[in-house]
């Protein structure tokens, strides 16, 4: 696996609100390895508001096709 932390938007996208503050990416990840289930991205983006951070999981997949297949969205 391989990841990386790195700023997702810059003054721009501050002003309008885009994208998070912060995105980590990783290569190769095991999503549900008691299932075996992996995929080749995955990505948290991150913003830190009021003192906490909110994230959530995407990672590379499609939207059909089953567990082997499918994006998760999180």
């Amino acid at each position: 696996m391989e990841g990386r932390f790195q700023p997702n938007r810059g003054w721009v996208g501050c002003k309008l609100n885009l994208a998070t503050d912060h995105i980590t990416t990783g290569t190769s990840m095991a999503i549900m390895a008691a299932e075996g289930i992996t995929r080749e991205r995955i990505m948290i983006p991150l913003d830190f508001n009021g003192g906490a951070f909110k994230w959530g999981i995407n990672t590379s997949g499609t939207m059909f096709g089953g567990k082997d297949k499918m994006a998760f969205l999180w």
